[in-house]
């Protein structure tokens, strides 16, 4: 008996040290997550007074420039505006993003020129702005008188995925060259111009098809009077004519495929030199395709030489971004 009871009670301390080893881990982890949700409460609140204080800087350092009616503004006001906001816009969250648009729009600096019926009217450049993940409109959202009014607000070039304007008037609003997949609206009276729809699909006011050359068939202002003419219409030149097909004492006789005209550049007397001409496109309206890869180009051109000559006749086509080139296609040589 004494030696069964020698074990029961060494079995029962045993537990009962389990049991306090058991509680003083609990008491440690327990004490451990208080101390980690402390920190990352202290941590939320550095972050909300580090995002307040870079808010309240961009009031105190614009708000004279605000205080301008916006005929008055001049370029350098409005460059240190937009500088301002893409900065600010950069390090705040969506929140307070919203409150600078607010801000920016009741200062009537985003209106679209035809909604404000101004000509001397001067709106902030806002392109490249990110305003993704943005909640727009008021908190009750039960009241529609206190529905956020955004009419004829102006957004070009911004970034606004997965945005939301329910409960947010937009009449005659308009939304050009913008990224809006996943946006939400309910507002119908807007315009949505070269962007990409919440859908992710894309809408387009270019109509495809079309020459993007001028006069890339030599007819404009083809007449006999204007053969050694210095200008070309639509082109940079350099020592190239805009010659008639088929003109008595020519060499230059050829189908002319129901034109008058052609672009003759006559012998490349050197290796080092080379007649030409040149036009640049400007495609920056087509920036939301690129970026969604739906692009697709043709070119083509009528090429020829005359008689035994050597020279060679070819087309160049670069791409360029700002100032760095990116890739060439070339058409020919023909000779």
């Amino acid at each position: 008996m004494i030696g069964a009871f020698k074990v029961i009670q060494t079995i029962h301390d045993s537990r009962n040290l389990q049991l306090d080893r058991d509680a003083e881990y609990q008491r440690r982890m327990d004490d451990k997550l208080n101390i980690d949700i402390e920190r990352q409460h202290g941590d939320i609140r550095a972050t909300e007074l580090r995002i307040q204080q870079i808010y309240d800087k961009f009031l105190s350092e614009t708000q004279e420039t605000l205080r301008k009616s916006t005929e008055d503004l001049t370029e350098a006001d409005l460059i240190f505006l937009r500088a301002r906001t893409l900065t600010t816009i950069e390090q705040v969250d969506p929140k307070r993003k919203v409150y600078l648009i607010e801000l920016l729009y009741d200062s009537r600096l985003l209106y679209v020129s035809e909604y404000v019926g101004n000509m001397n009217y001067r709106s902030v450049d806002l392109e490249g702005v990110d305003l993704s993940n943005c909640e727009f409109g008021r908190s009750n959202r039960g009241d529609t008188m206190k529905m956020m009014n955004l009419n004829g607000i102006r957004l070009s070039r911004a970034f606004l995925r997965n945005s939301s304007f329910k409960h947010v008037n937009l009449t005659g609003s308009t939304f050009e060259h913008c990224d809006l997949t996943g946006t939400n609206f309910t507002d119908k009276e807007l315009f949505i111009i070269n962007s990409i729809l919440p859908n992710g699909s894309l809408v387009t006011s270019f109509e495809f098809g079309r020459n993007l050359l001028r006069n890339g068939d030599a007819e404009e202002k083809c007449n006999e009077s204007r053969l050694n003419q210095t200008m070309i219409p639509g082109w940079e030149r350099r020592d190239v004519l805009q010659w008639l097909y088929n003109m008595i004492g020519s060499e230059i006789a050829h189908d002319n495929h129901g034109g008058r005209c052609l672009f003759f550049g006559g012998e490349r007397y050197t290796s080092l030199f080379h007649n030409a001409i040149e036009q640049v496109i400007d495609v920056s309206r087509f920036v939301r395709l690129f970026d969604s890869y739906e692009t697709k180009f043709t070119a083509r051109a009528d090429l020829g030489g005359i008689n035994d000559t050597k020279d060679t006749a070819y087309v160049d086509i670069w791409f360029k971004s700002d100032t760095s080139y990116i890739s060439n296609v070339q058409i020919g040589k023909f000779r």
